[in-house]
């Protein structure tokens, strides 16, 4: 049955959320939820990325099973998307892939340190790339 769950997980600025659910015969069935909030003093106190490791940890740990799809939720202050325009036609994927990381350096609102970037839909055309 494994198979026909799904792992769903919100990191939130306050906690995190898990739901498991199961596709069975009868509909979708609830197997498991948990919500791990940040151990704080206080709304303003800045929740490190240790703090937010560990509640993710404690949350996956109740996860029935083994192997499940997951869909994976985090807060929209922390994604930045960006469109990239003008880049060489005649670039190859793995120039391609040295643009963008000299492009997210300049783009990104934060230090390239603390990000995680990637890129996707390449648009070829006799102009150029996006």
């Amino acid at each position: 049955m494994a198979k026909h769950q799904i792992v769903a997980i919100d990191i939130g600025t306050n906690a995190i959320k898990r739901a498991q659910l199961e596709q069975t015969a009868s509909g979708i069935r609830l197997v498991g939820a948990e919500i791990e909030a940040y151990p704080r003093k206080d709304a303003m106190e800045e929740v490190t990325y240790e703090t937010i490791l560990q509640a993710l940890r404690n949350v996956w740990g109740k996860v029935q099973g083994r192997k499940h799809a997951v869909a994976l939720s985090i807060p929209r202050l922390l994604v930045t998307s960006r469109r990239l325009t003008n880049l060489p036609a005649a670039a190859t994927d793995e120039q391609l892939s040295d643009l963008v990381a000299m492009q997210a350096e300049t783009e990104l609102p934060f230090r390239i340190e603390n990000a995680v970037y990637d890129y996707h839909d390449v648009r070829r055309s006799a102009r150029g790339v996006s």
